[in-house]
């Protein structure tokens, strides 16, 4: 009995509600002139959906949040350096619904001039410094020419064997010979006294392999005659000093093979005005 007349209390009092909602909906006319309001968010209740679209506006504001501004902490000559505290929105929430609730990233921008028309921005979370960070920036294509020199100079992107265990034997053969190139440059830059990347790999290459491994066997002090005579031979195959770096124009290059990798032979195909020659199919 007593649950019954707690039921018909319930009931006036929840009409009552709607009522009073309903009242303070403004006319049609005034929201007309309104942007369209944007989807409700997700932890909207279903009971959002009987409200009007001002009511909608207003509940969207409330629940927005103003995303937090980068603190400036460091300042050079040529860098400035910014920290951010990274907490989702409420779009990042809908896009990535996977986020867990105490979701956050503390991140440092830098901001380097680079002598151009637009700054450089670097957002890390390493402990580095604006110049560093450039300098590392500046860097990025090395782990590209060392793909290259891997995939292309040693060959290693093709891979004949047609099993698993025969591929993976196949490609790790090919890493250890990749260091033993590389360590073998080592040797020859510290003996040109230079930095390693100064020296070229495939000329480090062709050495190492003219000079060790393509000749007929002998003992070990004459193997040690030749190791010397290929290290002098390496240390000389060095990039040239050039005052100012290549330049070439900006086209979609079609896919070709890595045979043509470089550039220089389309160099030496321009036509005598002047102009590049059209890329080949």
């Amino acid at each position: 009995m007593l649950r019954m007349v707690l039921v018909g209390l319930l009931i006036p009092l929840g009409i009552g509600v709607l009522s009073a909602m309903e009242l303070r909906t403004p006319p049609r006319s005034a929201v007309a002139i309104v942007q369209p309001p944007p989807e409700p968010i997700a932890d909207i209740s279903d009971s959002g959906e009987a409200l009007a679209k001002a009511d909608r506006l207003e509940v969207s504001a409330v629940s927005s949040e103003t995303p937090e501004q980068p603190v400036l902490i460091d300042e050079g000559p040529t860098h400035k350096t910014f920290h951010l505290h990274w907490t989702p929105s409420a779009k990042d929430r809908q896009s990535t619904p996977d986020l867990p609730a105490d979701a956050s990233l503390d991140v440092v921008i830098h901001e380097v001039d680079i002598q151009s028309d637009k700054p450089l921005y670097l957002v890390s979370d390493l402990e580095w410094d604006g110049p560093t960070a450039a300098t590392g920036y500046r860097r990025r294509y090395d782990v590209e020419f060392d793909i290259r020199d891997f995939k292309v100079t040693l060959d290693a992107e093709n891979i004949r064997a047609k099993s698993v265990e025969m591929f993976e034997k196949e490609f790790y053969t090919s890493v250890v010979a990749y260091n033993l190139v590389a360590q073998f440059r080592r040797q020859a830059a510290k003996l040109a006294q230079v930095p390693p990347r100064r020296l070229r790999f495939k000329g480090v290459w062709t050495t190492l392999k003219d000079r060790l491994l393509l000749q007929p066997a002998c003992g070990m002090a004459e193997w040690m005659n030749r190791y010397d005579e290929a290290l002098r031979r390496a240390a000389k195959k060095k990039h040239p000093n050039r005052s100012q770096p290549r330049t070439y124009p900006r086209k979609a290059h079609t896919r070709r093979p890595k045979s043509t990798k470089f550039v220089k032979a389309q160099r030496k195909k321009t036509t005598a005005e002047g102009d590049p020659p059209a890329p080949t199919e």
